[in-house]
Order: structure tokens, then sequence, then C-alpha cells
């Protein structure tokens, strides 16, 4: 209900702690994330080309999940690579072909995450943010391939992630605090080439 009423706002209350990136259908993501007993929601913050860009939370895709018990003592796991996100980039941007267990860090004022998309073949960064353009015809020209969702300013979380040699970009689609436009629209997008 926040949301709807203010869609640049972040609603009062809430700690973003990270989670599963986004999948094409029949793929899947996932990240590890340290959880305290609390109450949390899975949500989706894609945009539904279908109907005028609306996140897919918006159109109900959320749900609520209780943390309770004892802990199950599992330890996170050991990073090959940091990954640091800031106000509007990501640090350092060097990634090799191969499995590979990232930390990422959110050094920035604001709310950040990463999504990992492997670029269609002669596609560029500047193409992907073309077709995400209100009025753009099409799916951006790429695969996701994983990320480890929204995480607030001073969080972390960790994925693991198996990638190919290709043309990768690392965007962050959670909309600014200040007007609602993604932070992938506001110049945080790299693009990574794998070898």
């Amino acid at each position: 209900a926040e949301m709807q009423a203010n869609p640049n706002g972040e609603p009062k209350g809430l700690i973003w702690v990270g989670g599963a990136g986004g999948a094409l259908p029949a793929d899947s993501s996932g990240a590890i994330t340290e959880l305290a007993p609390g109450k949390y929601v899975a949500f989706c913050f894609i945009p539904d080309p279908t109907d005028g860009g609306k996140p897919h939370i918006m159109k109900g895709m959320l749900k609520e999940i209780v943390v309770a018990g004892t802990p199950n003592g599992a330890v996170l796991p050991t990073a090959d690579l940091e990954i640091h996100l800031s106000d509007f980039a990501f640090s350092p941007t060097t990634l090799t072909a191969g499995t590979h267990t990232i930390k990422v860090i959110n050094d920035g004022k604001q709310t950040h995450e990463i999504a990992l998309t492997r670029l269609d073949d002669g596609a560029t960064a500047e193409s992907f943010l073309a077709a995400l353009a209100p009025g753009a015809k099409g799916p951006p020209p790429g695969k996701p391939v994983g990320g480890n969702g929204a995480i607030s300013a001073g969080g972390s979380n960790y994925l693991t992630i198996t990638l190919t040699k290709g043309t990768y970009l690392l965007t962050c689609f959670v909309p600014d605090t200040a007007d609602g436009v993604p932070h992938v629209m506001k110049g945080m997008v790299q693009t990574v080439i794998v070898n």
C-alpha cells in the first residue's frame, strides 16, 4: 500500500537484505543471505513490458516469509571476489569465465542490487537500454543470468554464479527514491567482457 501511494519512496521500517536475481522462464538463480528472525517479503521489481512497464510487485508478485526457530548454524561462504555497489557504479568490474562466489557489498547511500545479463551477440549496453525505453518493441537483447536482489546501504550478501565467455551487463533496477527512475536509467550499468 505504501509503494502504491508513493512509488518513489521506500516503505518505512524495511531493510533490503537481497535475494535471488531475475531469471527467464524455466531458469533459476539464487543468493545467500544471513536472515535474523523476523518477517520478510519476497518480490520482483522487473517491469512488465505488456503493462506499461509496471513492476511485477505492483501486479501482486510478492510473498511474506516468516523466519523463526533455532538458527541452522550454516557458515557463510568464502567469496573469491567482492563487488562493491555505490551511487551509481559497480567496483571492481573484472570477471572471468567459471564458477564464482561473489560477496556483494552496498557502500552507497541508497538501496542497490546487481542484475547480471549476458548480452546477445552484437548487442551493447546502448541497445539494451534502448529496449527498456517506453514504447520500445521486443525484449532487451540478452539473457538474465542472476544477481543478488536489493540490499540496503551498508548491507551485503553472496551469490554463486557460473559465467561463460561473452559480454555481460551489470545493472541495478532499484527505483531511485528521488524520482522513481530505475538506477540503470541513471547510469548504473557496466559492460563486462568475460574471457
